[in-house]
Protein backbone atom coordinates (compact mmCIF):
# COMPACT_ATOMS: atom_id res chain seq x y z
CA UNK A 1 0.00 0.00 0.00
CA UNK A 2 1.51 3.47 -1.16
CA UNK A 3 1.74 5.57 2.22
CA UNK A 4 1.02 9.34 1.76
CA UNK A 5 3.86 11.60 2.95
CA UNK A 6 2.29 14.45 5.28
CA UNK A 7 5.17 16.57 3.72
CA UNK A 8 7.13 15.81 0.77
CA UNK A 9 8.41 18.12 -1.77
CA UNK A 10 11.67 18.08 -4.28
CA UNK A 11 12.45 21.06 -6.26
CA UNK A 12 13.71 18.68 -9.46
CA UNK A 13 11.78 15.86 -9.42
CA UNK A 14 7.67 15.24 -9.64
CA UNK A 15 6.00 14.78 -6.50
CA UNK A 16 4.51 11.82 -5.22
CA UNK A 17 0.76 13.27 -5.31
CA UNK A 18 1.73 13.98 -9.17
CA UNK A 19 2.97 10.54 -9.82
CA UNK A 20 0.26 9.14 -8.10
CA UNK A 21 -2.24 11.35 -9.93
CA UNK A 22 -0.64 10.08 -12.95
CA UNK A 23 -1.02 6.32 -12.07
CA UNK A 24 -4.28 6.40 -11.15
CA UNK A 25 -5.15 8.43 -14.15
CA UNK A 26 -3.52 5.45 -15.99
CA UNK A 27 -5.71 3.13 -14.20
CA UNK A 28 -8.71 5.13 -15.11
CA UNK A 29 -8.27 4.83 -18.90
CA UNK A 30 -7.42 0.80 -18.84
CA UNK A 31 -10.07 -0.17 -15.85
CA UNK A 32 -13.10 2.35 -16.62
CA UNK A 33 -15.80 2.67 -14.19
CA UNK A 34 -15.25 -0.55 -12.10
CA UNK A 35 -12.43 0.54 -9.52
CA UNK A 36 -10.82 0.69 -5.90
CA UNK A 37 -12.15 0.12 -2.72
CA UNK A 38 -14.94 2.94 -1.44
CA UNK A 39 -14.86 4.63 1.71
CA UNK A 40 -17.87 6.76 3.35
CA UNK A 41 -18.20 10.14 4.79
CA UNK A 42 -20.73 12.42 6.05
CA UNK A 43 -22.65 14.89 4.02
CA UNK A 44 -21.68 17.60 6.52
CA UNK A 45 -18.09 17.63 5.26
CA UNK A 46 -19.84 18.59 1.73
CA UNK A 47 -21.41 21.33 3.39
CA UNK A 48 -18.81 22.43 6.01
CA UNK A 49 -15.21 22.35 6.01
CA UNK A 50 -12.29 22.27 9.23
CA UNK A 51 -9.90 24.42 9.52
CA UNK A 52 -7.30 23.92 6.86
CA UNK A 53 -4.59 25.79 9.24
CA UNK A 54 -4.30 25.83 12.94
CA UNK A 55 -6.12 28.59 13.93
CA UNK A 56 -4.41 29.50 16.58
CA UNK A 57 -5.19 30.62 20.41
CA UNK A 58 -8.70 31.93 19.19
CA UNK A 59 -11.93 30.68 21.38
CA UNK A 60 -13.35 29.56 18.39
CA UNK A 61 -13.96 28.65 14.21
CA UNK A 62 -16.24 29.24 12.17
CA UNK A 63 -17.17 28.31 8.82
CA UNK A 64 -20.71 29.14 6.70
CA UNK A 65 -22.94 27.74 4.11
CA UNK A 66 -26.44 29.13 3.64
CA UNK A 67 -27.22 30.85 6.22
CA UNK A 68 -25.70 28.36 8.66
CA UNK A 69 -22.57 28.52 10.34
CA UNK A 70 -20.39 25.26 11.47
CA UNK A 71 -18.82 26.47 15.08
CA UNK A 72 -15.66 24.42 16.22
CA UNK A 73 -13.95 25.02 19.78
CA UNK A 74 -11.31 23.23 21.02
CA UNK A 75 -11.29 20.88 23.86
CA UNK A 76 -8.55 19.99 27.02
CA UNK A 77 -6.72 16.75 26.78
CA UNK A 78 -4.74 14.84 29.89
CA UNK A 79 -1.22 15.07 29.53
CA UNK A 80 1.57 12.28 30.72
CA UNK A 81 1.74 13.57 33.82
CA UNK A 82 -1.87 13.70 34.66
CA UNK A 83 -2.21 17.62 34.05
CA UNK A 84 -5.16 19.38 31.18
CA UNK A 85 -3.97 21.43 28.69
CA UNK A 86 -5.84 22.87 25.63
CA UNK A 87 -5.79 20.32 23.02
CA UNK A 88 -5.86 22.67 20.07
CA UNK A 89 -8.08 22.54 16.76
CA UNK A 90 -8.34 19.34 14.12
CA UNK A 91 -6.67 21.13 10.93
CA UNK A 92 -5.39 19.47 7.63
CA UNK A 93 -5.39 16.30 6.09
CA UNK A 94 -4.95 14.21 9.21
CA UNK A 95 -8.58 14.64 10.62
CA UNK A 96 -10.72 14.11 7.40
CA UNK A 97 -8.74 10.98 6.75
CA UNK A 98 -9.71 10.63 10.44
CA UNK A 99 -13.12 11.15 9.52
CA UNK A 100 -13.51 9.07 6.54
CA UNK A 101 -12.06 6.22 8.10
CA UNK A 102 -14.48 6.29 11.10
CA UNK A 103 -18.09 6.63 8.67
CA UNK A 104 -16.27 4.00 6.90
CA UNK A 105 -16.36 1.95 10.02
CA UNK A 106 -19.84 2.81 10.53
CA UNK A 107 -20.87 2.26 7.56
CA UNK A 108 -19.47 -1.42 7.80
CA UNK A 109 -20.28 -2.54 11.08
CA UNK A 110 -23.29 -0.86 11.50
CA UNK A 111 -22.28 0.03 15.33
CA UNK A 112 -21.47 3.49 16.90
CA UNK A 113 -18.50 2.36 18.62
CA UNK A 114 -14.89 2.49 15.98
CA UNK A 115 -11.78 0.75 16.39
CA UNK A 116 -9.31 2.56 15.82
CA UNK A 117 -6.37 -0.39 15.66
CA UNK A 118 -4.82 -1.78 18.31
CA UNK A 119 -1.68 0.49 17.68
CA UNK A 120 -1.30 4.01 16.48
CA UNK A 121 1.10 2.48 13.80
CA UNK A 122 -1.44 0.02 12.74
CA UNK A 123 -4.50 3.33 12.43
CA UNK A 124 -2.15 5.12 10.11
CA UNK A 125 -1.90 2.03 7.76
CA UNK A 126 -5.44 1.63 7.47
CA UNK A 127 -5.51 5.15 6.22
CA UNK A 128 -2.38 4.87 4.04
CA UNK A 129 0.01 7.68 5.56
CA UNK A 130 3.42 7.10 6.85
CA UNK A 131 4.60 6.79 9.80
CA UNK A 132 7.76 8.19 11.25
CA UNK A 133 8.18 9.43 14.59
CA UNK A 134 6.93 12.96 13.70
CA UNK A 135 4.07 12.15 11.43
CA UNK A 136 3.28 9.63 14.39
CA UNK A 137 3.10 12.67 17.19
CA UNK A 138 1.08 15.50 14.63
CA UNK A 139 -1.51 12.56 13.53
CA UNK A 140 -1.75 11.51 17.44
CA UNK A 141 -2.26 15.13 18.09
CA UNK A 142 -4.66 15.71 15.63
CA UNK A 143 -6.82 12.34 16.28
CA UNK A 144 -6.81 13.95 19.98
CA UNK A 145 -7.91 17.39 19.01
CA UNK A 146 -11.07 15.62 16.64
CA UNK A 147 -12.08 13.90 19.65
CA UNK A 148 -12.19 16.43 22.29
CA UNK A 149 -13.60 19.59 20.46
CA UNK A 150 -17.20 21.01 20.29
CA UNK A 151 -19.26 21.56 17.14
CA UNK A 152 -22.17 23.28 16.64
CA UNK A 153 -24.34 24.14 14.11
CA UNK A 154 -26.14 27.59 14.55
CA UNK A 155 -28.36 29.78 12.36
CA UNK A 156 -28.43 33.57 13.02
CA UNK A 157 -31.43 35.93 11.30
CA UNK A 158 -32.17 39.34 11.78
CA UNK A 159 -34.76 41.12 10.32
CA UNK A 160 -36.00 45.22 11.14
CA UNK A 161 -38.44 43.59 14.41
CA UNK A 162 -36.14 41.25 15.65
CA UNK A 163 -33.81 38.50 15.41
CA UNK A 164 -33.76 34.54 15.66
CA UNK A 165 -31.13 32.17 16.95
CA UNK A 166 -30.96 28.38 17.21
CA UNK A 167 -27.98 26.11 18.13
CA UNK A 168 -27.46 22.44 17.70
CA UNK A 169 -24.51 20.73 19.68
CA UNK A 170 -23.07 18.28 16.90
CA UNK A 171 -20.34 15.76 18.75
CA UNK A 172 -18.57 13.57 17.31
CA UNK A 173 -17.58 11.34 20.26
CA UNK A 174 -19.38 11.06 23.61
CA UNK A 175 -16.07 9.35 24.71
CA UNK A 176 -12.79 8.00 23.36
CA UNK A 177 -9.52 5.87 24.51
CA UNK A 178 -6.75 6.70 22.36
CA UNK A 179 -3.36 5.04 22.05
CA UNK A 180 -0.62 5.44 24.93
CA UNK A 181 2.65 4.93 24.99
CA UNK A 182 5.75 6.56 26.66
CA UNK A 183 7.96 6.89 23.21
CA UNK A 184 7.65 7.41 19.64
CA UNK A 185 7.75 3.50 19.41
CA UNK A 186 4.35 2.17 19.56
CA UNK A 187 5.06 -1.20 19.71
CA UNK A 188 6.23 -0.67 23.10
CA UNK A 189 2.82 -0.71 25.14
CA UNK A 190 -0.41 -1.26 22.51
CA UNK A 191 -4.13 -0.28 24.01
CA UNK A 192 -7.03 -0.85 21.83
CA UNK A 193 -8.02 2.74 20.44
CA UNK A 194 -11.38 3.71 20.31
CA UNK A 195 -14.20 6.77 19.58
CA UNK A 196 -17.64 6.10 20.98
CA UNK A 197 -19.68 7.79 18.34
CA UNK A 198 -22.50 10.17 19.84
CA UNK A 199 -25.85 9.13 18.79
CA UNK A 200 -26.34 12.11 16.77
CA UNK A 201 -23.30 11.72 14.61
CA UNK A 202 -23.50 8.11 14.42
CA UNK A 203 -26.70 8.84 13.24
CA UNK A 204 -26.20 11.04 10.60
CA UNK A 205 -23.89 8.92 9.20
CA UNK A 206 -25.74 6.17 9.08
CA UNK A 207 -28.71 7.34 7.61
CA UNK A 208 -27.32 9.52 4.66
CA UNK A 209 -23.57 8.68 4.63
CA UNK A 210 -22.10 8.96 0.90
CA UNK A 211 -19.69 7.15 -0.55
CA UNK A 212 -15.93 8.47 -2.45
CA UNK A 213 -13.29 6.31 -3.87
CA UNK A 214 -10.59 5.51 -1.39
CA UNK A 215 -7.40 5.73 -4.06
CA UNK A 216 -8.86 9.21 -5.23
CA UNK A 217 -8.75 10.15 -1.67
CA UNK A 218 -4.77 8.69 -1.69
CA UNK A 219 -3.82 10.46 -4.70
CA UNK A 220 -5.05 13.96 -3.87
CA UNK A 221 -2.68 12.93 -0.94
CA UNK A 222 -2.16 15.66 1.91
CA UNK A 223 -4.41 19.01 1.32
CA UNK A 224 -7.56 19.31 3.00
CA UNK A 225 -8.53 22.24 0.21
CA UNK A 226 -8.03 19.17 -2.19
CA UNK A 227 -9.92 16.65 -0.09
CA UNK A 228 -12.69 19.11 0.73
CA UNK A 229 -13.40 20.18 -2.86
CA UNK A 230 -13.47 16.46 -4.21
CA UNK A 231 -16.20 15.37 -1.73
CA UNK A 232 -18.09 18.46 -2.37
CA UNK A 233 -18.62 18.02 -6.05
CA UNK A 234 -18.94 13.96 -4.99
CA UNK A 235 -21.81 15.32 -3.51
CA UNK A 236 -23.13 18.20 -5.59
CA UNK A 237 -23.10 16.64 -8.68
CA UNK A 238 -24.58 13.54 -7.70
CA UNK A 239 -28.32 14.44 -8.38
CA UNK A 240 -27.78 17.93 -9.58
CA UNK A 241 -30.60 18.89 -12.42
CA UNK A 242 -29.55 22.60 -13.72
CA UNK A 243 -26.49 24.22 -13.65
CA UNK A 244 -26.17 26.09 -10.55
CA UNK A 245 -23.73 28.97 -10.09
CA UNK A 246 -22.17 29.94 -6.70
CA UNK A 247 -20.38 32.97 -5.94
CA UNK A 248 -16.75 32.84 -4.98
CA UNK A 249 -18.16 34.68 -1.63
CA UNK A 250 -20.10 31.81 -0.79
CA UNK A 251 -17.42 29.01 -1.70
CA UNK A 252 -14.61 31.37 0.63
CA UNK A 253 -17.27 31.29 3.45
CA UNK A 254 -18.01 27.67 3.05
CA UNK A 255 -14.04 26.41 2.53
CA UNK A 256 -12.14 29.23 2.76
CA UNK A 257 -12.06 30.84 6.34
CA UNK A 258 -8.65 29.88 6.80
CA UNK A 259 -8.10 32.05 4.08
CA UNK A 260 -8.00 36.03 4.92
CA UNK A 261 -8.09 37.21 1.46
CA UNK A 262 -10.53 36.22 -1.41
CA UNK A 263 -8.39 36.20 -4.04
CA UNK A 264 -5.97 34.46 -2.55
CA UNK A 265 -9.01 31.49 -1.70
CA UNK A 266 -9.78 31.52 -5.14
CA UNK A 267 -5.89 31.23 -6.48
CA UNK A 268 -5.55 27.83 -4.22
CA UNK A 269 -8.99 26.44 -5.53
CA UNK A 270 -8.49 26.44 -8.43
CA UNK A 271 -5.15 25.10 -7.80
CA UNK A 272 -6.40 22.36 -6.09
CA UNK A 273 -9.55 21.79 -8.39
CA UNK A 274 -6.96 21.01 -11.31
CA UNK A 275 -5.82 17.93 -9.43
CA UNK A 276 -9.49 16.99 -8.47
CA UNK A 277 -10.58 17.24 -11.54
CA UNK A 278 -7.73 14.36 -12.76
CA UNK A 279 -9.89 12.02 -10.75
CA UNK A 280 -13.31 13.37 -11.08
CA UNK A 281 -12.59 13.53 -14.73
CA UNK A 282 -16.50 13.14 -15.32
CA UNK A 283 -17.07 16.64 -12.86
CA UNK A 284 -18.37 19.35 -15.57
CA UNK A 285 -17.69 23.03 -14.19
CA UNK A 286 -17.08 26.20 -15.30
CA UNK A 287 -15.22 29.15 -13.78
CA UNK A 288 -16.48 33.02 -14.17
CA UNK A 289 -14.90 35.92 -12.98
CA UNK A 290 -17.82 36.22 -9.85
CA UNK A 291 -19.31 32.71 -9.54
CA UNK A 292 -18.68 28.94 -10.23
CA UNK A 293 -20.72 27.21 -11.94
CA UNK A 294 -21.86 23.14 -11.23
CA UNK A 295 -23.54 21.46 -14.63
CA UNK A 296 -24.99 18.33 -14.33
CA UNK A 297 -22.62 15.21 -14.96
CA UNK A 298 -22.58 11.74 -14.46
CA UNK A 299 -22.58 10.26 -11.03
CA UNK A 300 -18.71 9.65 -9.67
CA UNK A 301 -18.89 6.93 -7.27
CA UNK A 302 -21.98 3.98 -7.20
CA UNK A 303 -21.61 1.81 -3.45
CA UNK A 304 -20.22 -1.32 -4.11
CA UNK A 305 -18.83 -2.15 -1.28
CA UNK A 306 -16.80 -0.73 2.01
CA UNK A 307 -13.38 -0.53 2.50
CA UNK A 308 -12.68 -3.96 4.85
CA UNK A 309 -8.50 -3.68 5.58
Amino acid sequence: MTKIPLDQKHPLSPSWRELKLLDLQSELERSGEERGDIAYTSPLWARFSLPHRNPGDVPRWEAKNDGVSLIVRPGEKRNSDGSWTNAGYPFGVIPRLALTYIATEAVRTREPVIHMGDSQREFMTRLGLSHGSADRRRVRSQVEALAVCTINLDRFSSTDSGWEYTDRRLPIANGHRLWVTNDDDDTAMRWGSKFFLSEEFFASIITASMPVYLDDLRALGGSSLRHDIYVWLTYRLNSLEKPTQISWAQLHAQFGASFTRLRDFKAKFLEALGDVLKVYEKARVRVADKTFILMPSPTHVRPRRAITE
